[in-house]
């Protein structure tokens, strides 16, 4: 009898299981960025993406990089449908404190993985970092001079290296454009960026890596002639 109601048991717990599992998977909604005109047809367009607000940053060695957001530019070429997005970015007119910075992407892309909506509803989504085979970003901080304007002299020499599966894009339908098109906001925070550095100001001279440096932008995205908007299927 006991063993009976053992298995009696299992066969209960096992049964719940498989059924939040499932409930689980039926509440997680995928994301797909839309373009096109709502609620009309869908079709391809290029989307530019600018940066907003004041919290926008790479942060890596005790180095907090911030470029002016009239100055970092997104660019993507949508179909109508798409679940993933690769994005080319510009960053111009950077600084590390008082200190001029300049980022040279190299061949690196922003890959966007598709989202899905999490628990509270709101849709989230991995990003990676993609690069021509040894390559990387190039992050240079100057001991002196102005963002167009600057010394010779290196103080802190720093290298963002491909790296899939980081975490996290939030995705949300922003407002409506001056020329009374939607957007899409992208809330990128991914704390698990791979780097390295060298240089007297930020390793004392020493090749120092980590796992851990922040990048933290707000983007929005804008067709020239198109809303776009977050469905899903």
């Amino acid at each position: 009898m006991i063993i009976r109601n053992l298995k009696l048991f299992g066969m209960v717990v096992a049964a719940l299981a498989l059924s939040g599992i499932a409930a689980s998977a039926a509440q997680a909604q995928q994301g797909v960025l839309t373009t096109g005109l709502t609620p009309g047809t869908h079709t391809a367009a290029l989307l530019h993406g600018t940066q907003e607000g004041e919290e926008n940053y790479f942060e890596a060695f005790g180095q907090k990089v911030e470029c002016e957001n009239e100055n970092v530019h997104f660019t993507t070429q949508a179909t109508g449908t798409d679940k993933e997005l690769t994005a080319t970015a510009e960053y111009n007119h950077c600084v590390q404190g008082a200190r001029p910075v300049t980022v040279n992407m190299t061949s690196c892309d922003y890959f966007f993985q598709q989202p899905e909506t999490d628990e509270a509803g709101l849709m989230t989504g991995l990003v990676n970092l993609e690069c021509d085979e040894g390559d990387f970003i190039d992050v240079t901080v100057y001991t002196e001079g102005t963002p167009t304007n600057h010394s010779a002299n290196v103080y802190c020499n720093i290298r963002v290296f491909p790296k899939k599966n980081m975490t996290h894009v939030l995705y949300t339908d922003g407002g409506v454009t001056e020329a009374g098109y939607d957007d899409v906001t992208l809330d990128v925070n991914v704390s698990n960026v791979h780097a390295t550095a060298k240089g007297a100001g930020c390793s004392f001279g020493l090749d120092v890596t980590t796992e851990a440096a922040h990048y933290v932008s707000k983007v929005t995205l804008t067709g020239e002639e198109d809303d776009v908007w977050m469905s899903e299927e």
